[in-house]
């Protein structure tokens, strides 16, 4: 019996969506300027803006994927002892 596992897909998943927050933020600035100018520090600052919602984003997600992968098992093991 082989299952994918959700933990990887979902942090996928997190990544996109950290990805998408800070895209719009950089686009539409909904939240006010998050970004510095685009010259010296401020890339760096701004490179790891954009790093940092990713992984804070892949990080819950593949957490969120490992419970489900972990609630999925038990119930699969419990249906094969019945």
């Amino acid at each position: 019996m082989s299952r994918k596992r959700a933990s990887r897909r979902w942090a996928w998943y997190g990544a996109a969506f950290g990805l998408a927050v800070a895209l719009s933020d950089l686009l539409l600035e909904w939240r006010g300027p998050k970004f510095q100018p685009w010259v010296h520090e401020g890339i760096a600052q701004n490179i790891g803006y954009f790093c940092g919602s990713m992984l804070t984003a892949a990080l819950i997600g593949a957490a969120a994927g490992y419970i489900r992968d972990r609630f999925a098992r038990r119930t699969v093991d419990a249906e094969f002892l019945d």
